[in-house]
């Protein structure tokens, strides 16, 4: 019961926090809108121009959404990997200030506890972020996710735990090294390479309402890569707290 409390703690103490300051969500979020809407736009104009060359070829009135579809899972991994990425380099430069991080590495806490506190409030924060992104998407594609919404956070929240669980980690690692806001998508972006893939073949299945054997075995892969960063990611929290 004591390690569980301790979790809690750790979890309301960030989301205090972050009522507190209102920072890192309002940013992800406004970061993530921002990227919605570019990647967009982008994706409208190649369609424009590829309507334009087969415009005798393709029915005029069903061609975008059907051109515009197998982009979207695109469109929702990449903006949470770089909304996620600048919203946990933000965390941790918060904790830096005034040796905060320090402090609650000091502290009495289990580091375990400590280490699925952090998890358990990024993840909050991403899925939130997510759903935003997801609805954000609907509107501007025309694509039906929300009526996928069920499987949409499922996946969701298994790619925010896989991503926190070693990004808070390497987050941790190097909080004391300069320019960390380069170093640590330098490190964790190669890490993610088997969830984006996995994620982004079972949203792709999911839009296209294929729940074949071959959509369900990307989750599986997914879930077995988050097993593997949860324990690599305890195993590196706990060497940053005894060092």
């Amino acid at each position: 019961m004591k390690f569980f409390r301790q979790v809690f703690t750790i979890l309301e103490r960030d989301l205090r926090v972050e009522l507190r300051s209102k920072d890192t969500l309002v940013v992800m979020l406004f970061f993530a809108f921002l990227l919605v809407i570019v990647i967009n736009f982008c994706i409208q104009n190649m369609r424009d121009i590829d309507l334009a060359d087969v415009r005798l070829e393709r029915d005029v009135n069903n061609f975008p959404k059907a051109n515009i579809l197998p982009f979207v899972p695109a469109i929702l991994w990449t903006t949470f990997l770089f909304s996620s990425t600048l919203g946990l380099s933000r965390s941790m430069a918060r904790e830096r200030e005034n040796g905060a991080l320090f402090g609650l590495f000091l502290s009495p806490i289990d580091p375990l506890a400590l280490y699925l506190g952090k998890i358990l409030s990024q993840v909050l924060f991403l899925t939130i972020v997510q759903v935003f992104v997801i609805a954000t998407t609907e509107i501007f594609t025309d694509v039906p996710l929300l009526a996928n919404l069920g499987w949409l956070l499922l996946v969701t929240v298994i790619v925010s735990i896989g991503f926190t669980s070693v990004g808070t980690a390497l987050a941790a690692i190097t909080s004391s090294v300069k320019r960390q806001d380069v170093l640590l998508p330098v490190i964790l972006f190669p890490l993610m390479i088997p969830i984006l893939m996995a994620s982004t073949e079972f949203t792709a299945g999911v839009i296209m309402l294929n729940f074949g054997g071959n959509t369900f075995n990307w989750l599986y892969l997914l879930i077995f890569v988050n097993v593997i960063l949860l324990s690599l990611g305890g195993l590196l929290f706990e060497r940053v707290l005894e060092e």
